[in-house]
């Protein structure tokens, strides 16, 4: 999940950071130097590590760098060292990233299988009404610019709204396939769903709370910043019955869709853990070339407790699925069944 874009304010940071230690804005240990002090005071996992000793070893190994390139491998070791898996570093062509996807799935048949549609983007929105009395919403990754939020959340109540939802008896709302992108158009999409006031938020490495998610007249709102602003176009029922679905493919925005409903009245989780990428990150712009994105906080329910890895289901699914079919979904029937009782 992404942050707020936060424009990294370069001066400051220098003539606090190294008062002691000038650094020249255009040598290339200014950007390792920069790095090393920002996961140190920002990073989640910033207390698991010896910085000086981390900065001794890298401006070592990192001695005859000429380029920014060079430091790729100091880099990496920066966040092999945390064990941070959602936190990079791009500048120019360069990506600098630990994050395997492939090593935290499973390798099963089925599994593979999914991985591959996933990649190629086969899955779309969609939505449509099962047994004559419940919703059924897919939503997958969402990547978009800023300016397209808006767009897309009118995108995704389009799809609830579309079902008549005050007349059905319980929701699906699938995140198998949510591998994440931008969380606000999703969250205001279905914030019908997902219930007005506060549905979550984030933790910092310190057990504080660094940001609250809301639902405001059926908008998220993330702290005090509201990047849509839809109409009460369609009711649901009070206090609906909603069935999440999790698997392996859950991933970051997806992980918070999942968060989010955690903790709401009349919601169970059906399916198999998510990948644990349960990370709020801020995107801090270092020059005009160089984005660090860094791992600042673990997400949190509407009770505050925070998720440090995986999301579970209340009910484990093992068995076929099958989005052509959802009468042969293992998943989707579980919790139709339970959508019944």
């Amino acid at each position: 999940m992404k942050k707020p874009f936060i424009l990294f304010t370069l001066l400051l940071l220098c003539s606090t950071s190294f008062a002691q230690k000038p650094v020249i804005k255009d040598s290339v240990r200014f950007y390792l130097d920069t790095v090393l002090t920002v996961m140190s005071q920002q990073s989640l996992y910033k207390h698991k590590v010896d910085w000086q000793k981390l900065r001794h070893d890298l401006h070592q190994q990192t001695a005859s760098a000429k380029s920014v390139q060079e430091l790729k491998p100091a880099f990496t070791s920066i966040f092999t060292t945390l064990n941070d898996q959602h936190s990079a570093i791009y500048y120019k062509k360069m990506q600098v990233s630990i994050l395997d996807p492939m090593a935290l799935l499973p390798q099963d048949e089925q599994s593979k299988q999914l991985t591959e549609r996933v990649m190629k983007g086969e899955f779309k929105l969609r939505s449509e009404v099962l047994e004559g009395k419940y919703g059924y919403i897919l939503i997958p990754q969402m990547n978009m610019p800023q300016d397209k939020i808006q767009a897309y959340a009118e995108k995704v109540r389009q799809k609830l709204c579309e079902l008549n939802p005050g007349t059905l008896d319980g929701w699906i709302i699938d995140l198998r396939v949510n591998t994440g992108g931008n969380m606000y158009p999703m969250a205001t999409g279905i914030g019908p769903l997902v219930g007005e006031g506060i549905v979550g938020g984030a933790v910092d490495a310190d057990k504080k709370q660094t940001a609250t998610w809301r639902i405001i007249n059926t908008n998220f709102a993330y702290d005090d910043w509201k990047p849509t602003d839809l109409p009460k176009d369609c009711d649901v029922k009070k206090n609906v019955k909603v069935a999440v679905l999790i698997g392996p493919h859950t991933a970051s925005s997806g992980e918070t869709m999942a968060v989010m409903f955690k903790g709401r009245p009349n919601t169970r989780f059906f399916g198999q853990p998510s990948m644990g990428l349960t990370t709020s990150n801020a995107w801090l712009q270092l020059t005009d070339d160089f984005v660090l994105n860094v791992s600042t906080s673990y997400f949190a329910d509407r009770n505050k407790k925070a998720y440090t890895g995986k999301v579970n289901p209340d009910v484990a699914v093992d068995g076929p699925v099958n989005f052509e079919n959802l009468n042969q979904d293992a998943a989707v029937t579980a919790a139709l069944k339970w959508l019944k009782k």
